[in-house]
């Protein structure tokens, strides 16, 4: 049965309304190739970057041993801030607000993850401790980025863009033992490839929810 004209044309501009602009993905593209490429600044600067003042931790304790390089969260942070520019802010103070916020972020996913791992070390199996321990750090991560993108660009506050990036942000960390696979390559390959796979996956959910905010 036919529907009526003006249902017709509302269900029509609904249609069109979902479709994807082609410059919207091509941003989202042009993030995940960024995101590879800090990614792989990311793993150099936290692997030779060992200067004391370059490292932190929010729980510095005897039983919790080591402390998170701050490069890493400064590199992505700086991505972070620079796709919030890109789809409007100008605000140069929430601008670097965002890269501290992810910087932080960072700091707390590393700390939380070692000490999951500390803790978990002696009731579950090595395989299942490293997809809860980095599932952790991955939601963490993805929950500080998302707070530093809402405060540097007011359109990413829907709810869909954050449940959308967070969950990439936990899967792509949870994933631990697809980035053993690499181990055979160069030393510390698997870091290396959590570090690239993690940040493309993250700053492109992260413009895909931009985008679709200022399309919308």
């Amino acid at each position: 049965m036919p529907e009526p004209q003006g249902q017709v044309s509302g269900h029509t501009s609904v249609v069109s309304d979902q479709r994807v602009d082609p410059s919207q993905g091509r941003d989202i593209l042009v993030f995940a190739a960024l995101g590879v490429v800090s990614g792989i600044l990311s793993f150099i600067a936290g692997k030779h970057a060992q200067l004391p003042f370059l490292h932190l931790s929010f729980f510095p304790y005897d039983a919790y041993r080591g402390s998170a390089p701050i490069l890493p969260g400064v590199i992505f942070g700086l991505l972070v801030a620079g796709c919030a520019h890109h789809f409007g802010s100008r605000d140069r103070l929430r601008l670097l607000l965002a890269v501290l916020l992810t910087t932080a972020a960072w700091v707390l996913a590393f700390d939380l993850t070692s000490q999951a791992d500390f803790y978990l070390g002696m009731h579950v199996t090595s395989e299942a401790r490293g997809a809860i321990t980095c599932g952790i750090g991955g939601l963490v991560g993805g929950l500080g980025t998302c707070i530093a993108v809402a405060i540097a660009n007011p359109k990413f506050r829907g709810l869909e863009a954050w449940l959308l990036t967070v969950l990439v942000a936990t899967l792509f960390g949870a994933i631990e033992k697809v980035y053993e696979q690499f181990a055979e390559l160069f030393d510390d390959a698997a870091l290396c490839a959590l570090f690239v796979v993690w940040q493309a996956a993250v700053i492109a959910a992260v413009a895909r929810g931009l985008a679709r905010a200022r399309g919308s």
